[in-house]
């Protein structure tokens, strides 16, 4: 059987109040939260993160290997870009099977 809780229409007021300012206050968080910054690699990161040298990294661009994108001379590779690239180059471990 239910238990039925019986509170005056003050009580009940109060707490539609509160939750509406509750919701009030979520909504305004997610219009004014701050998207978390963008992790962008440069050459010099990929570099370092890969272990190859420029010509490598060079060769996988051309290749259609890795993703990047360019303004002017510079290329930026995202984490999504490094991904796929190492999702794509992946070889099963062999020995175990």
């Amino acid at each position: 059987m239910e238990k039925v809780t019986v509170i005056d229409s003050e009580k009940y007021q109060q707490y539609e109040q509160q939750i509406q300012q509750v919701i009030a206050d979520i909504d305004y968080l997610r219009k004014h939260q701050q998207a978390a910054p963008k992790v962008i690699y440069t050459n010099k990161d990929m570099l370092e993160l890969l272990g190859v040298n420029v010509k490598t990294l060079k060769k996988y661009r051309d290749n259609g290997f890795l993703g990047y994108s360019q303004v002017g001379d510079k290329f930026y590779y995202t984490p999504a870009d490094i991904a796929l690239f190492l999702t794509k180059t992946h070889k099963e471990a062999f020995a175990w099977k």
